[in-house]
């Protein structure tokens, strides 16, 4: 006795078992499996045989009895195999004296496998001396739907059967879990009758006969529409008659007669049409011996005749393609043209193929292109001449021969990967420029290139000979930000398996790079790389507000699938800069400022998408960060798997602090969560562990911020799900407001592989503004951020921030009209100072005079009870030198000294 029994997916409560023996007579007493209040039993008896030879002629009896209120239990609830309903089963077997003799039955309502629900299955079986007569099965899908047969089947050698099949489906989307069970999730629609009547016996194809008839109306299956089909077919030992073979759709039509008699093999009256156009006609004639099927006589005989011929005429691509349900590489027209005769042994025949208007939809300014093909085989030799022509090149000229031995492949069932191969492509000297077809972010392309390859060796294993060549005098890229190519050379030559890399070298916009290194390739499309790019101050990118250059020592190595990249890359001289105005006042009507956009970077397609990476990336110098909110710089050492550096680099963008310029300007929209993830092969399922850390402080300039950065990052993961953990530490941060200072003591941003573009922030801020001294705590992670503000002397958190705003108290500033035209004064001051003093992205200095300087206009002076203006210059942290002037003319000076408690 079993409990709590697993099998595979299906589970039993219990499963309890009584043997017994006596000498040798075996009895089964009862097996019983138990699932809820479903049941299995089993009961019997066999007498053991005195040899093992006489097993299946022993007298035996064995009964078996289900009663399954529901099939459901047997497998787990979340099962995608589960199937449901009730189901009942009983059969008896008797064996004696090598013959059986019994009965079986089965009836199930409602079974439910995933959305497909047969509402009836039955079936009943007898057996009497060895022969099992299936009186009935039948399976209802609906009221008009079923399928159903009968038939007789002989246990014994050469096992006659006979029998028929129906089959009539209203609507075969019923059917479509039974695919989506197979793994395929195409749509499938239509109605089908399936009428089959045969007989024969199983152990020798050539007794048997029989007649098939299949009809299908308004099918779909996947992206084929309209399918229509009509097969009515015969077979017997004599042969196959098959006089109608229609397969239609709504954009292509095929016909044909097949019949299979004799040592011929005949389909004539081949057609094909594409709406009311007749594109392509042929007749085909191959030995073949149909009573040779299943016996170890040759079907195809190597002395049987050929004959082929076959003819189309502006077959249309596109239809074509689209018909079969796939994407077409390329859409124009093709003829193709076939002849053939001999035999098998000695086959010869011509193939001409001509395709032209040939179009890309993925390179939409290609240049319609024409391809001519001539194959002809004669002494099981075949030998082909291609050439392809479009307006913008030379002729691409491309010959070839091989072994082509058509009575081998039959007999080996496949194509042999050593036969030996040799073949020759050429490219005249052509003028480069058509490479950007191709390329549509290249605007201007001045160069030529040639090509001379020789192809020997095996197709499994091909030897390369020759060499290729290209100039680019200059290249300019659509985008303004890439830099230009100029005084490119390149000589690449064939050494059996390997491409080599004598000369690949060039210049952007100033900076020289090489290429030296190979490509092996072990088969024609697999090929392996192994080659190093070194480069020295190239320029990157470069636009109004970024200047990139960088020297780099990469290696790639590994298949073109999955290549792997490692080395260093050096930014050295970069610079980015852009002034944000804290007022915009430059222009009237001037729009809101678009939030940015997500940053994306992914290689979507092949090769490059399944390279794998190990680059260090460091700063030589420190990378500049200027603008007029923060200035400073940054200091990387980060691995994509390898090293990487930054160096003399600048990072400058000025934040509109008070978007006051327009009225009816939106306010700024709340920064989404940044995406970084590589969603296509290979880069997808690379895996990372690359260090990211700084040699020295990442500073940060501009007019609102200054002070450094320090990482301490590693990022693991893989490409589809990159995993960022570390911390990134604040060093002399201090932040400029318009009117105050917020010097950062302490700020850390911890970053955790959970959640690795929202890290948790901790930052400690502390602001002297007149006489309080302002504590700010940041807490929460960047998406969102929370914040407490604290000072001494204690004032509620809303004067708090009006104080670090506005360097005066929300009841100062709302009582007096005068010191809130004084702020937007002083603001408009320092705005315009920048404007006409600060040329070129100059960053604002810490200790400029607007960061000591105060003036308020309109407070009212305790002493006198009149309005004054009053300016403060803070000399240091303890001496600020004060001034008011009243609106009579008198005025006061004084220096005040500050005593802070702690």
């Amino acid at each position: 006795e079993m409990t709590d029994v697993q099998s595979g997916e299906n589970l039993f409560d219990s499963v309890v078992a009584d043997l017994s023996s006596d000498g040798a007579s075996v009895k089964l007493e009862r097996t019983v499996a138990v699932r809820k209040q479903n049941s299995i039993s089993i009961a019997g008896n066999y007498i053991l045989p005195e040899d093992f030879v006489h097993a299946l002629t022993q007298p035996a009896n064995f009964a078996v009895s289900a009663g399954v209120i529901e099939l459901g239990d047997y497998w787990p609830e979340d099962s995608p195999n589960r199937i449901t309903g009730p189901l009942q089963l009983s059969g008896e077997v008797t064996m004696r004296d090598g013959k059986a003799e019994g009965q079986m039955s089965f009836y199930g309502s409602d079974i439910k496998f995933r959305s497909l629900i047969v509402p009836q299955v039955s079936g009943q079986a007898t057996i009497s001396k060895n022969i099992v007569y299936l009186n009935d099965f039948t399976a209802s899908l609906n009221e008009g739907d079923y399928i159903a047969g009968h038939g007789v089947f002989s246990l014994e050698a050469p096992h006659a059967y006979s029998g028929k099949l129906f089959a009539t489906v209203a609507n075969l989307a019923h059917l479509k879990p039974i695919l989506a069970a197979a793994g395929n999730d195409n749509e499938i629609a239509g109605s089908l009758r399936l009428d089959w009547e045969g007989s024969g016996e199983a152990d020798s194809f050539k007794s048997n006969s029989g007649k098939l008839k299949l009809a299908l109306e308004k099918g779909r299956y996947a992206h084929l529409q309209a399918l229509q089909a009509n097969i009515d077919a015969t077979y017997s030992p004599e042969g196959l008659d098959i006089p109608t073979i229609f397969l239609g759709s709504d954009k292509m039509d095929f016909h044909a007669i097949l019949t299979a008699k004799g040592s011929t093999l005949e389909i004539t009256k081949i057609q094909i049409d594409q709406g009311q156009a007749k594109y392509a006609s042929g007749y085909v004639s191959l030995p073949f011996v149909w009573k040779n099927i299943g016996t170890s006589e040759p079907v195809f005989p190597s002395d049987g005749k050929v004959l082929a011929t076959f003819q189309s005429e502006n077959l249309d691509l596109k239809k074509l393609f689209d018909d079969l349900g796939t994407k077409p590489l390329v859409t124009g027209l093709i003829n193709v043209k076939l002849d053939a005769q001999g035999t098998l042994a000695q086959l010869g025949g011509r193939l001409d193929v001509r395709m032209s208007d040939l179009h890309s939809a993925d390179y939409p300014k290609l240049e319609p292109a024409t391809f001519d093909l001539v194959a002809d085989l004669q002494n099981n030799q075949l030998a082909f001449n291609g050439k392809l022509q479009q307006t913008k090149i030379q002729p691409v000229q491309i010959t070839g021969n091989l072994p082509f031995d058509v009575s081998k492949m039959i007999a080996e069932k496949k194509f042999d990967e050593e036969t030996p191969l040799t073949a020759k492509v050429q490219l005249p000297r052509s003028p480069v420029n058509f490479l950007r077809q191709f390329l549509p972010g290249i605007t201007q392309l001045d160069g030529d290139v040639a090509l001379d390859v020789n192809v020997t060796g095996t197709v499994a294993n091909p030897n390369l000979g020759g060499s290729g060549d290209i100039t680019i005098n200059m290249a300019r890229f659509t985008n303004p930000t890439l830099p230009s190519l100029s005084g490119f050379h390149s000589r690449m030559t064939f050494d059996r398996d390997v491409l080599n890399f004598e000369r690949f070298n060039g210049d952007l916009a100033g900076g020289p790079f090489t290429i030296s290194g190979r490509v092996t390739f072990p088969k024609l499309i697999e090929p392996n790389l192994d080659f190093e790019l070194k480069a020295q101050s190239i320029l990157v990118a470069r636009n109004d507000s970024l200047t990139a250059r960088a020297d780099a020592e990469v290696k790639v190595t590994g298949p073109l699938k999955n290549a792997t990249v490692t080395g260093t890359v050096a930014l050295t001289n970069s610079q980015f800069l852009k002034n944000i105005d804290l007022l915009p006042i430059g222009l009237p009507g001037r729009p809101a400022p678009q939030p940015s956009e997500r940053p994306d970077f992914s290689v979507t397609e092949p090769p490059i998408r399944d390279w794998k990476f190990d680059v260090v990336i460091k700063t030589k110098d420190p990378f500049l960060i200027r603008g007029n909110l923060a200035n400073g710089g940054a200091i990387t050492d980060l691995r994509l798997t390898g090293t990487g550096s930054l160096t003399n680099s600048q990072f400058l963008k000025n934040i509109d602090l008070l978007p006051i310029g327009l009225p009816g300007r939106p306010a700024p929209q709340p920064s989404e969560r940044p995406d970084f993830s590589v969603t296509e092969p290979p880069i997808r399922d690379w895996k990372f562990d690359v260090v990211i850390k700084t040699k020295d402080p990442f500073l940060i300039r501009g007019n609102l911020a200054n002070g450094g950065a320090i990482t301490d990052l590693r990022l693991t993961g893989t490409g589809l799900r990159p995993q960022l953990e570390g911390t990134v530490r604040l060093e002399n941060v201090e932040a400029t407001l318009p009117f105050s200072r917020l010097e950062i003591a302490q700020g850390f941003l911890y970053f955790d592989p959970s959640d690795s573009f929202n890290p948790r922030i901790d930052l400690h801020g502390t602001s002297l503004i007149r006489d309080y001294t302002v504590h700010v705590y940041v807490y929460g992670t960047s998406l969102a951020p929370e914040a407490i503000f604290t000072s001494e002397p204690p004032l509620p958190q809303e004067e708090i921030i009006s104080l670090l705003a506005t360097g005066v108290t929300r009841g100062e500033l709302v009582g007096n009209n005068n010191v809130m035209a004084s702020r937007a004064a002083m603001l408009l001051v320092q705005q315009l100072y920048r404007k006409m003093f600060k040329k070129g992205g100059e960053p604002a200095k810490s200790n400029s005079v607007f960061d000591k300087l105060q003036v308020d206009v309109g407070q009212v002076d305790p002493r006198t009870g009149q309005q004054t203006v009053t300016a403060r210059l803070k000399v240091n942290e303890q001496f600020v030198l004060v001034g008011d002037l009243g609106v009579s003319g008198d005025f006061r000076g004084m220096v005040k000294y500050l005593i802070r408690f702690k």
